[in-house]
């Protein structure tokens, strides 16, 4: 656009004759020199095509990076809850199993 625009204005040529140079239609270059006259070089650049959108995009979130102690910490703290999780279910087992053993030596019970 800028450059129909300069070679109308430096060659002195009308609009259609600059039109033909150019390959374009010369009321496009008619539009183009009355925006130029109106809004400058700024007038001539691309604006974005389209209706805005309506949606805000987020931001990704910035993963905070942990100090080494702060990870050190929470590994430990892992192994001590596997630690407890491994008793707890030992523990469970062997309930369980005390319990169906102590069921097998109960003496039937007796009918009326």
């Amino acid at each position: 656009k800028l450059a129909v625009v300069d070679y109308y204005q430096t060659s002195g040529a009308g609009v259609v004759s600059a039109a033909a140079h150019f390959g374009i239609n010369a009321s496009q270059v008619a539009v183009w020199m009355k925006i130029f006259k109106t809004e400058g070089v700024a007038g001539l650049r691309p604006k974005p095509r389209g209706r805005r959108s309506t949606v805000k995009h987020k931001k990704p979130k910035q993963v905070k990076k942990l100090e080494l102690s702060e990870k050190e910490a929470y590994q430990q703290e892992i192994l001590k809850l596997r630690g407890e999780l491994y008793h707890t279910r030992m523990e469970r087992d062997f309930l369980k199993k005390l319990g169906a053993v102590s069921k097998n030596n109960l003496p039937p019970k007796k009918q009326q």
